[in-house]
């Protein structure tokens, strides 16, 4: 028999790849690479025979590897190797002595650390920053992978792009070929946004340095590439590691490890291959699109009757008007003549160069028709500017009210509009003839028609064709409702498993809509969307789409028959609109666009602070375009002096930012006797900075602060960042240490704020956001600063006075050690004065603009934000691109005191008011709504999940009083092309409501009007002054509160609806109505209601399953943004609800309030909002919290509640230890569960009775049993399970982990749920001891876990004679172990933060201390 060979077969998401090695020198005898174009199980087939082809019939090993392996591997049984492992194995052999290994894939990322033990990231479901995506970004710049590698060496400029997905970088790229960007430097972008993710979201703060190796193919194949890891991680050349064959790296790590397994003829593993069209499926499928041939008849024989009236060509007098939509990824053309009819059209994609395809498709507009007039001309889009100023457009109107303009034309009166394009989602509701409300996709454009034509074009199938497909589906594909390449992972499942092109197709058309409906418009019911709608787009035009919308809204709709060219249809409506006689266009003609040309340039503006990247479009017939500017100075040539602007509008933002920094002075070094303090201009130093400047300048510290922030600030702390889903307000901060630690500043100062300064007496509490009450202690643990220097993170009680006065002194006594208690006092209190000082500054100059709008008849938008949002690089100008549309703008705190003058009773609140910061946004909302000269417009920063809680709520704070709502998502790109198409959009719908209506329908057709259009003239501003502090007012005065009021103006409401009642639980309710609980623990819920019942509230019931049908109804009612969780709480209850098992009107819901900063405290406000959504305002909440946040008056619990409950929970969390212990080493198959369901009994009755000595009696039954079950002495790996509360004990939220995990032959280890209530309750204590808290709350908090450790003792006791389960640590203990690894115990992000790595200790400790955890008995024993 010849030589063994050893073969390796890796199965990835967009390739596969096989290697053979020779098992003595491990040489490739063969290789192969290729493509598998989703059709997996085909590829391997051909891979595998073309192997045997070459090979011939010898002895192998096989193993295979890979994101698509697993179930390839199983059906051929050959052996499975995890993807990290099989590339580990191939370094160790291949390249000994690497330190760090960085591969990518098709769309699989991973980075592999080397040392002391083994540390290896690998990225989750999404696929950004992967071979997919530059694809994916190649096939945008019409180019492929090699093409992409070759433009990027002939750039000049890098452009900031996201990576997190490629929905998001096409958001950013394609507003930069819209307005001119060189294709060469977009190339070089891309490949640096896949750099920067790699780093920013594997590596998560551990430092890539050493020798550094590059493995899969887009590294192999793209120099280019590698390039941009070098000069951005600072790799020396002889560190780096660049082997021969990286992209088959592992596979040869695959055939590696199948050194060991048994071997077999080559032509066995060929004799199995048939066994791959019979792998299971996993894919869940739905309806068909249409039942019969009639019914797809019938529909299409509807919509062929929503056609635009046309012009007789022969009568046709060349005098017409034009409209051009430059769209993210298409140009549209329309020509109508005098009557509205249309002449001409024009559709295609821009190719990445729109000016170049419109100037193309204009002329031949000009052949077609030779003696063709332009009456008048309008631009839309992404490239309006760019179009209005090369072609000379007469008008620039924003895209929005372009479609709202044609959907009225075909449907008068329209209630609806909804227009999905190529990148951009958007929603119009109308009420009385006008815009009312608009919706647009956030950054991400997920769900858009570009996934159609980028899958399609994957599949090598043009956009129609695969669009076509879809109608004859029989079985579509479910895909979900969430993110693109979310959708994209279940795409290759579904082709995994063989589903049909047609059944994708559909699949995918029905999760474009559902994206549609339920993440951007957010519907809870067909109804909201009124009767009369439109749907318009180019995706429209895919009848897979229209009909998947029509089944899923249930209407009837118009789709017009130029749905892909409405943009443009509506552009030449406005232009004959706006028409008036004697106009002459100034669009260019035929011998002008002839002659047109274009030189684009990159440079930096240079003047402000901004010093924004402009890109600079020059045309030969002496005009320009510039992009890429923040403000006015931008838009000014290069090289041309740039008057500012003494007439902008007034900018709170602008002069808040001013007054927090630029007004303190530090001390001069001779001055300075306790030396230099750095402080970095992050998070909460936007709120307090006065503060702590003035506490340290009192204390003889010279105060040095961070640079401003900049693009390089994040890039300079980017490795150090530990995770890419923070906030970039966060991400920020290890950039701005890292600035000081470069200036040579010893000491840093950046304390913890968990409790802020109370502003509202009415707020429900005083948290900061987590991130910035604990963000200090995450740099503290992420970064290495020098050896001497001394990062000063201290939890600090600045809401209370005299315990930070001791506080501080504390802390800054071991740094300063001839420090008094007296010194510190002084200067805490002229702290607090400055702080109050600063504040009521912002205040006077606040209403020191709102006058100033009002005296130049300006309108204003209330910027609503976190103070930290005032960082030009955090809001990336948008305050700047507000002002330049002739609007003021205002910060939250400048206006808010006015707010709070009104009674708190006409102002309450569906929510918890927990956070300070949002408060403000609160009480902001509430005085903006009130005045007819202010709108609101919420920032929100990408990644904040409290946003879920706030968005919704100052929606509908706005939204009563008849106001529109916008908010606008930011994160670390600074394209501003979405942005400023919201701002437009708010702007111009705020116009148009301010404006008579004009209708534009087929019924009222007219010659263009005989009189100019009167057009509301602007005010002539004045200068604004811009002062650096000014006085402190004094209190608001309910007459101040008048004078600012705009009385000359009508509100647009006079009647508001009545605020919703809050439904109350009432006495006879306990008796009538069933209580009704989610499903958190299947270890704890039966025993929680046991004991609920024995204590006062006879009826109750849990919902025993969490389902994919849950999830789908939470997404509709809660918040895109919250937390998994919410979803699954809510979505269990509204599914169960809605289903008609339950009579809403008996029915009473239970949940858990927390009382800490997490959003969890305000799972009862989405629960309410969801019930009142939903039409059941009338079932009533019933919220069990221990702080009395909501009052229970018709419930009295008894004296035997607290050891019931405490009972039922000791019960639960002995349960789940005993099971998760014994079960993997079961003999007898089903025996665990059997004996957890007879203890259960055990545990119900003595619940009852309710008695200590048979609470003890019967735990040491149950552990005796425990003991005795006959299980296997094979020693299992122990994985510990950590993270969400929720998450890790429901099995249906976290996929059924512990099922999985002993199933691939490990024993899963959880820590119990009165591990995380006891460690609530010990917050008390340590609040007490190291902020503000109090002597009865840690008096009350320390009695309550005497109690339970008592009882928790009994479990000890019984657990002592255990042969097999280990005792309970003591909150205590676990407290002191948290502490030894340097954690502050003042961290009080409940289920985050603080919980997780205290409970991490205690499964540590529980999965390997052999001590404590005894070996398996033998069986019988």
């Amino acid at each position: 028999m010849s030589a063994r060979l050893h073969v390796g077969i890796d199965i990835g998401s967009t390739t596969v790849k096989l290697v053979a090695l020779r098992p003595s020198s491990l040489v490739i005898v063969y290789s192969q690479y290729t493509k598998h174009l989703s059709d997996i199980k085909a590829a391997v087939v051909t891979l595998v025979q073309d192997a045997f082809a070459a090979i011939q019939d010898q002895e192998c090993t096989f193993s295979m590897t890979g994101s698509g392996g697993m179930g390839v591997s199983t059906a051929l049984d050959v052996p499975f190797v995890q993807e990290v492992i099989a590339c580990t194995e191939a370094i160790q052999h291949v390249a000994p002595g690497t330190d760090v290994a960085i591969e990518l894939g098709g769309e699989d990322a991973k980075i592999s650390f080397f040392g002391k033990a083994l540390e290896q990231r690998m990225n989750g479901t999404c696929a950004g920053g992967t071979g997919s995506f530059i694809d994916h970004m190649a096939a945008l710049l019409k180019t492929d992978s090699d093409g992409l590698n070759e433009m990027a060496k002939r750039c000049k400029v890098i452009y900031p792009i996201a990576s997190r997905c490629g929905v998001f970088a096409k958001t950013d790229i394609q507003p930069l070929l819209n307005e001119g960007a060189l294709k060469e430097d977009i190339a070089v972008s891309v490949l640096q946004a896949v750099v920067n993710q790699t780093i920013s979201g594997l590596a998560c703060g551990k430092p890539i340095r050493g020798r550094v190796a590059f493995l899969g193919g887009p590294l192999h194949f793209m120099s280019e590439l590698r390039k941009r890891f070098i000069e951005t991680l600072h790799i020396a050349p002889d560190d780096v590691v660049f082997p021969d064959n990286a992209q088959f790296f592992v596979a040869i790590g695959a055939a590696l490890c199948s050194c060991s397994t048994k071997s077999m003829r080559f032509s066995e593993l060929i004799s199995r291959l048939s066994r791959i069209q019979n792998m299971p499926r996993e894919s869940v499928l739905l309806p068909p699109m249409f039942a019969t041939d009639e019914e797809y008849n019938e529909f299409v024989h509807r919509h062929a009757t929503h056609k635009v009236p046309r012009a007789d060509p022969a009568s046709f007098n060349g005098r017409c008007f034009l409209g051009i939509d430059s769209g993210s990824t298409t140009s549209k053309l329309v020509l109508i003549d005098e009557r509205g009819r249309l002449v001409y059209s024009f559709y295609e994609s821009n190719q990445g160069s729109p000016l170049a395809t419109t100037v193309s498709a204009l002329l031949e507009t000009y052949r077609q028709y030779p003696g063709l007039t332009v009456l008048s001309a309008a631009s839309t889009g992404y490239g309006e500017g760019l179009m209005k100023a090369a072609l000379h457009v007469d008008i620039g109107e924003i895209e929005t009210i372009a479609h709202y303009k044609a959907a009225e034309f075909f449907l008068p009166n329209v209630d609806f509009v909804l227009d999905i394009g190529g990148q951009d989602m958007k929603s119009m509701r109308t009420r009385n003839g006008a815009i009312d409300s608009i919706m647009l996709n956030e950054a991400c454009s997920s769900g858009c028609g570009s996934f159609i034509s980028t899958f399609a074009n994957s599949l090598n199938m043009d956009v129609q064709t695969f669009a076509a497909a879809g109608v004859r589906s029989k079985s579509p594909v479910d895909l979900g409702t969430r993110c693109t390449v979310f959708m994209n992972s279940r795409v290759k499942q579904a082709q995994k498993e063989g589903a049909a092109v047609e059944d994708i197709s559909g699949g995918i058309a029905i999760s474009i809509v559902k994206n549609a409906l339920f993440k951007v418009i957010r519907m809870r019911s067909p109804a909201e969307m009124g009767e009369r709608i439109v749907v318009q787009g180019g995706t429209f035009l895919n009848d897979s789409v229209l009909r998947a919308f029509e089944r899923l809204c249930g209407r009837d709709v118009v789709r017009p028959d130029i749905a892909g060219i409405m943009g443009a249809f509506g552009a030449a409506l406005i232009a004959r609109e706006r028409y008036t006689r004697g106009h002459r266009s100034t669009v260019l003609g035929p011998e002008g666009l002839a002659a047109l040309q274009t030189a684009t340039t990159v440079q930096r503006c240079g003047r402000c602070a901004n010093n924004c990247l402009l890109t600079v479009n020059r045309f030969s017939d002496g005009g320009h375009f510039i992009s890429g500017n923040r403000c006015e100075r931008g838009s000014v040539l290069p090289g041309v002096n740039a008057e500012i602007n003494s007439d902008e509008a007034p900018n709170m933002y602008t002069w808040k930012y001013k007054r927090l920094f630029q007004h303190y002075v530090p001390l001069p070094p001779a001055k300075a006797t306790r030396g230099d303090v750095g402080i970095p201009r992050v998070l909460n130093m936007y709120e307090d900075y006065p503060f702590w400047f003035t506490m340290l300048t009192s204390l003889g510290c010279r105060v040095l602060l961070s640079a401003p922030s900049t693009s390089k600030t994040y890039q300079l702390g980017m490795e150090t960042i530990p995770s890419d889903t923070v906030c970039y307000p966060a991400k920020l901060a290890h950039g701005h240490i890292l600035s000081l630690v470069a200036r040579d500043i010893h000491t840093i100062f950046y304390p913890c704020v968990i409790f802020n300064i109370k502003e509202d007496p009415h707020g429900a509490n005083v948290y900061n956001c987590p991130v910035v009450g604990s963000y200090p202690e995450v740099v503290r643990h992420n970064m290495r600063v020098p050896e001497g220097t001394r990062l000063l993170c201290p939890f600090l009680p600045l809401d209370n006075p005299q315990r930070l006065e001791f506080r501080v002194y504390e802390e800054l006594k071991m740094l300063y050690h001839d420090l008094t208690q007296a010194e510190v006092s002084a200067a805490v209190c002229l702290a607090y004065k400055e702080l109050e000082q600063y504040k009521a500054d912002v205040r006077r100059a606040g209403e020191d603009a709102l006058r100033e709008m009002r005296r130049r008849g300006l309108h204003g938008l209330m910027l609503l934000g976190r103070p930290y949002h005032v960082d030009p690089e955090i809001n990336h100008g948008i305050p700047d691109t507000i002002t330049a549309n002739h609007f003021a703008v205002f910060s939250e705190d400048s206006l808010a005191h006015l707010g709070r003058a009104v009674p708190f009773e006409q102002r309450p609140l569906r929510v918890i008011d927990q956070w300070v910061y949002h408060s403000r946004l609160y009480t902001a909302a509430r005085f903006v709504a009130e005045q007819p000269d202010l709108d609101v417009l919420q920032l929100v920063s990408f990644g904040c999940g409290l946003d879920a809680v706030t968005t919704d709520q100052v929606k509908e704070i706005v939204e009563r009083y008849g106001k529109i709502y916008t908010s606008i998502k930011i994160d670390e790109i600074s394209n501003l092309g979405a942005a400023r198409i919201r701002i437009r959009s708010l702007v111009s719908i705020i116009h148009e409501r301010q404006s008579p209506r004009r209708s534009m329908s087929p019924l009222s057709i007219t010659p263009p009007p005989q009189q100019p259009q009167q057009q509301t003239p602007t005010p002539t501003p004045t200068p604004t002054p811009q002062p650096v502090a000014v006085a402190a007012p004094e209190a608001v005065r309910p007459q101040e509160v008048a004078l600012l009021a705009n009385e000359a103006s009508t509100p647009l409401v006079t009647e508001l609806p009545p605020f919703p009642s809050v439904p109350l639980v009432t006495k006879d309710m306990l008796h009538t109505h069933l209580g009704l609980a989610p499903q958190f623990s299947p270890y704890h819920m039966e025993l929680f209601l046991q004991a609920f019942k024995a204590i006062g509230f006879p009826r109750l019931a849990y919902l025993p399953h969490l389902t994919r049908d849950c999830i789908e109804e939470g997404l509709k009612y809660v918040h895109n943004d919250a937390c998994f969780p919410a979803i699954c709480v809510i979505g269990q209850l509204m599914h169960a609800l809605k289903s008609g098992r339950y009579n809403p009107n008996k029915i009473v819901v239970l949940l858990v309030q927390t009382g800490g900063c997490c959003r969890a405290t305000n799972y009862v406000s989405f629960m309410r909002k969801a019930l009142l959504d939903a039409g059941m305002p009338q079932v009533p909440v019933f919220a069990l919290n221990a702080y009395g946040m909501e009052d229970h008056p018709a419930w009295q619990p008894t004296l035997r509640m607290p050891f019931r409950s405490l009972a039922a929970l000791i019960y639960g969390d002995l349960f789940m230890q005993m099971v998760q212990r014994v079960r993997p080493y079961e003999l007898v198959k089903g025996s665990t569960a059997a004996l957890h369901q007879h203890c259960m009994g055990l545990a119900m009755r003595q619940l009852v009775r309710c008695r200590r000595s048979e609470f003890a009696a019967t735990v040491h039954e149950i552990i005796r049993l425990f003991d005795e079950l006959p299980i296997d002495e094979v020693r299992r790996p122990r994985v510990g399970i950590v993270g969400e509360i929720m998450v890790k004990l429901a099995a249906d939220a976290n996929n059924h982990l512990v099922d999985f995990l002993e199933a691939e032959g490990a024993e899963a280890v959880t820590y119990d749920l009165s591990d995380f209530f006891l460690y609530c309750t010990y917050d008390h204590v340590t609040r007490n001891e190291l902020l503000a808290g109090t002597w009865r709350l840690k008096f009350m908090s320390e009695a309550l876990i005497t109690v339970v450790e008592y009882m928790r003792d009994m479990v000890r006791d019984a657990l002592s004679h255990s042969r097999r389960f280990s005792s309970l640590e003591r909150i205590e203990e676990l407290a002191q172990l948290a502490e030894q690894h340097g954690v502050s115990l003042c961290n009080q992000v409940r289920l985050t933060f603080q919980h997780r790595y205290v409970n991490d200790v205690a499964i540590s400790r529980r999965a390997r201390e052999h001590t404590r955890f005894r070996r398996p008995a033998r069986a019988g024993s």
